[in-house]
């Protein structure tokens, strides 16, 4: 049975806290994500949204980031109680299992080249934006740099199983393929190349959230992009959902990354 995206952990983690955002950066196509923001031209960020994942993680369970650990719910048995107060026979209430990992959301049979496409460009994109928050998780000294780099470890690791789940689904390759002639109609392929990730690991301790801040913002709002194009053309509905799920989650990262680099 299909089970709705927006129904699961998953789809609460992505939509918790989170409003939609306005279109951030300015000019059409994805921003190359070696071009670090000057800090004379950021941008005012909004005020830093109090957005599931993105709150300090002090205690575990205490917190969004710890909840969302949280064991599963079970549902337990209502008692039904008959007109003179005998009690019958204990009746378990008849409602659905809970999904209780991404292993269970499926995304349905009908589908089309764009939404095998967003899932792979996708896929591969957050494979690259894993890696940053790994180096992010042991080299950045900012509380708030390591939240953030964390939260973005937890929410992608679970998105990237559930895409590479549906690809599967879909009997289709769960790698972008990266030929130049095959993204020439969406602006080409964008990604964060290994040179630059490299770079995270050799910056000077002083300079590191900088370099990395400027880098992961560029690179989140190619996600945002890789979005749009979900919405514009897709067909499959748990798809498109999940796309209009990552645009405005990844927006509202790139403010409070924005926040971040001016404060």
């Amino acid at each position: 049975m299909t089970r709705s995206l927006a129904a699961t952990p998953l789809g609460r983690r992505l939509t918790a806290g989170f409003l939609p955002a306005a279109r951030l950066l300015s000019g059409a196509g994805f921003l190359p994500a070696a071009r670090l923001l000057p800090a004379a031209r950021l941008l005012p960020a909004a005020r830093l949204l109090p957005a599931a994942g993105f709150l300090p993680a002090r205690r575990p369970g205490a917190t969004s980031l710890g909840r969302r650990l949280a064991a599963v719910v079970m549902v337990a048995p209502v008692l039904l109680l008959g007109a003179c107060g005998t009690a019958k026979e204990p009746a378990a209430v008849s409602s659905p299992p809970a999904v209780t990992n991404v292993a269970e959301i499926t995304a349905g049979s009908t589908f089309n080249d764009r939404d095998v496409m967003f899932l792979q460009m996708l896929a591969d994109h957050q494979q690259q934006g894993l890696q940053m928050a790994e180096i992010a998780t042991t080299r950045a000294t900012r509380p708030d740099v390591v939240d953030l780099a964390k939260a973005v470890q937890l929410t992608e690791t679970d998105e990237l199983t559930m895409m590479t789940n549906w690809l599967t689904e879909w009997q289709k390759p769960t790698t972008v393929d990266k030929r130049v002639s095959v993204h020439a109609d969406h602006g080409g392929l964008p990604s964060t190349t290994d040179a630059e990730i490299n770079a995270l690991k050799t910056a000077k301790k002083a300079d590191f959230e900088t370099v990395f801040l400027n880098l992961f913002l560029a690179h989140q709002h190619n996600a945002v992009e890789m979005a749009q194009l979900e919405l514009d053309k897709g067909s499959n509905a748990q798809t498109k959902q999940f796309a209009e799920r990552v645009k405005e989650s990844r927006a509202d990262q790139v403010q409070q990354m924005l926040k971040l680099l001016n404060s």
